[in-house]
């Protein structure tokens, strides 16, 4: 998700909004994840997406705002 969706749920002091899943913030401005469990992306997010669709399995959910 992005910053800014991720920043809605950090003003009702919630870090980490979906436990049963890996999280990635992508960002240019937060300097580092408020959660160990929330991985934070700065560069090459568009790398990183790739990845995670070579992984195995279905279920990649992403958030818009």
């Amino acid at each position: 998700m992005g910053r800014k969706t991720y920043e809605v749920g950090l003003k009702d002091g919630i870090s980490n909004p979906y436990p049963q899943m890996r999280q990635y913030v992508f960002s240019h401005t937060l300097k580092e994840s408020p959660d160990n469990n929330v991985e934070l992306v700065s560069d090459n997010a568009v790398d990183v997406v790739k990845e995670l669709k070579q992984q195995p399995g279905k279920n990649f959910w992403r958030m818009r705002r």
